[in-house]
């Protein structure tokens, strides 16, 4: 406990705190004011300007100095109220890592799909062509009898082996659109991880590919009458023949993962 001595009498003051030099004190005994010796401590200096903070205005330089933006407690609390539930939902989501491990083999299955949909159509086009147009036969006759450069013309008539060879295109080129358009939704619902059942069956039905139609044809290309292939028409007719194995091992292995299944059982968000 600081004590401090009045000049005039002596009389020995107590205080709790100590007092600051150069401030005045009235002694209780005989009512004396006197100063409490000490140097006063000197003033702090003010804070340097920050350089990087300081610009020069029209005026002259001016300081600019960054506050803290008060936090609202309440808007703050209404903010953790309306997205945590959100961020909770998504975080705990598992349709997310499924999503990423479907999206290139279901793009592309899809593509398998569309393009051995094009090929049955151009092929029923092809089939279809002999049996409502007919060809024309032209040709020159120059006899004694005829003038000169005079022309023949008349209509070929298709066979009937050749009639039911188209009407068996025509069919399978049907049959094969139908096939590929479950390749296609089974693509389209393994993309949304919907309906896992289709996406599966569309997946083992890729193993056709969208060649096939060509390797068919290849295959009838390289048959002979004596039972002889052509193996220069077999090789590419067995890879048209594969030619959606690889897409369909990949779906159907994809499919089968466990992160897959788990997102496929998942409800998808309203």
């Amino acid at each position: 406990m600081p004590l401090y001595t009045c000049p005039e009498c002596e009389y020995k003051i107590n205080k709790k705190n100590p007092l600051e030099p150069g401030k005045k004190l009235k002694c209780p005994e005989c009512e004396n004011i006197f100063a409490i010796p000490g140097e006063k401590a000197p003033p702090k200096p003010p804070p340097k300007p920050n350089p990087a903070l300081v610009g020069d205005d029209d005026d002259g330089p001016a300081m600019y100095t960054v506050t803290a933006e008060e936090v609202n407690e309440e808007a703050e609390q209404i903010r953790k109220e309306a997205f945590d539930p959100l961020k909770e939902r998504f975080e705990k989501s598992k349709r997310g890592p499924a999503l990423t491990l479907v999206i290139q083999p279901s793009n592309l299955l899809l593509i398998c799909g569309i393009l051995g949909c094009i090929i049955s159509l151009a092929g029923a086009f092809v089939f279809v062509f002999p049996l409502i147009f007919k060809v024309q036969d032209v040709t020159k006759t120059n006899t004694l009898y005829t003038p000169e450069g005079s022309q023949k013309t008349k209509y070929i008539d298709i066979s009937d082996e050749k009639k039911m060879k188209c009407y068996w295109g025509i069919a399978a080129s049907v049959v094969f659109f139908a096939w590929c358009s479950v390749v296609v939704g089974g693509a389209s619902k393994m993309h949304e991880l919907e309906t896992y059942w289709l996406a599966m069956t569309g997946s083992i039905m890729g193993i056709l590919g969208p060649l096939v139609p060509v390797g068919v044809w290849l295959y009838m290309e390289g048959g002979s009458d004596t039972g002889e292939l052509d193996m220069a028409y077999i090789g590419p007719a067995i890879i048209c023949f594969a030619s959606g194995l690889p897409a369909s091992i990949w779906c159907v292995k994809t499919l089968r993962s466990e992160k897959v299944l788990i997102g496929f059982a998942e409800e998808p968000p309203e």
